[in-house]
């Protein structure tokens, strides 16, 4: 066939790629009657703008669907609806599994807030009635927060309709003394230990980087459009808690020891894909990850107080000791 004529539908008109009405009609009837088990006929014809005929044409269509698709739709149209009869046993499951897992979304996002929820859009509010098992603890973003409108510019920009947008912004690294202009490409947020994390293409450095959206100064604005899609190092993608920190040299395998008290809990999370437990015979545990930054690994050692530390290598506990002392310097000052 000639490219000229390719694109053209049956009818002569050009293909748009998207779905013909009659086919959005279509899906839409057969999700509202999965949901809901039944659908009125003013409501088709109230969102569709098409008459009866059109709504018996499409259910005709759809039972056909259903002879080999394990369902089955009423005959006839009563009372103004028409109902779903019957589903077969897997798509049966189906419909009895969603309310745990829409009450499951729902608490994820009652208890993460925003930007989770608006993520999440209208599954987040309508969980079914009743309470989940599990329950999540987790400090909330606060809504309006400068943190907060830093990833609303940055999502801004990732989502714009004319191409991956680069934004520019000023940004004070922890080991900077004044904040300095970056370029970036933005890929995505990361939230880890209640910290907002950017990962996004450093065109000046020509690297792949994370940014603290809270060391980012002032907004970020867009200052142009990616010319190509990139794709995210492993490094920058992983979803280990350890090893998070990316950097160009040489990973380090650092050991922490647990006591008794903490060691079940230590020892039965996945902190780095990579590590290795060892269940020492007095009921200690020691984990080994290897990483780039060994202070990532010592600020984590710190959080179990003092029924862990790091054993290894020497760097490592000369970091952890330096740690530890300034940390005693601030409380023996403290009035």
């Amino acid at each position: 066939m000639s490219k000229r004529f390719e694109d053209l539908d049956d009818a002569g008109r050009r293909d748009t790629g998207e779905a013909p009405e009659s086919v959005a009609r279509k899906i839409w009837l057969l999700l509202e009657l999965l949901r809901h088990k039944r659908v009125r006929l003013d409501d088709y014809q109230r969102l569709h703008e098409v008459d009866k005929r059109s709504f018996q044409r499409d259910l005709q269509q759809l039972r056909a669907i259903g002879k080999s698709s394990g369902f089955r739709i009423a005959a006839k149209i009563k009372d103004g609806a028409i109902g779903l009869e019957s589903l077969d046993t897997s798509l049966r499951r189906l419909d009895e599994d969603r309310p745990p897992f829409l009450a499951l979304i729902a608490e994820i996002a009652r208890t993460l807030g925003e930007p989770f929820h608006d993520e999440l859009g209208a599954m987040a509010d309508r969980a079914p009635e009743g309470e989940t098992f599990l329950h999540l603890q987790a400090p909330r973003l606060v809504e309006g927060s400068r943190v907060a409108q830093v990833y609303e510019k940055l999502k801004s920009a990732w989502a714009s309709r004319d191409g991956r947008a680069q934004v520019r912004f000023r940004y004070r690294s922890a080991r900077a003394a004044e904040a300095t202009d970056r370029e970036v490409e933005p890929y995505r947020v990361v939230v880890r230990s209640g910290r907002y994390y950017l990962v996004g293409y450093d065109l000046g450095k020509k690297k792949w980087r994370f940014f603290a959206l809270d060391a980012i100064v002032g907004l970020p604005t867009r200052s142009g459009t990616a010319a190509r899609r990139r794709t995210i190092p492993e490094g920058y993608a992983n979803p280990d808690v350890l090893g998070f920190m990316q950097g160009d040299e040489t990973p380090v395998a650092v050991t922490v020891e647990f006591t008794p008290v903490v060691a079940a809990a230590a020892a039965s999370r996945v902190w780095h894909r990579g590590q290795e437990v060892t269940h020492l015979p007095d009921g200690r545990v020691r984990i080994a990850v290897r990483v780039v930054d060994v202070d990532e690994v010592v600020r984590w050692t710190f959080g179990f107080g003092a029924q862990a530390k790091v054993v290894a290598p020497e760097a490592a506990v000369a970091a952890a000791r330096r740690t530890a002392d300034a940390i005693a310097a601030v409380y023996a000052s403290a009035g």
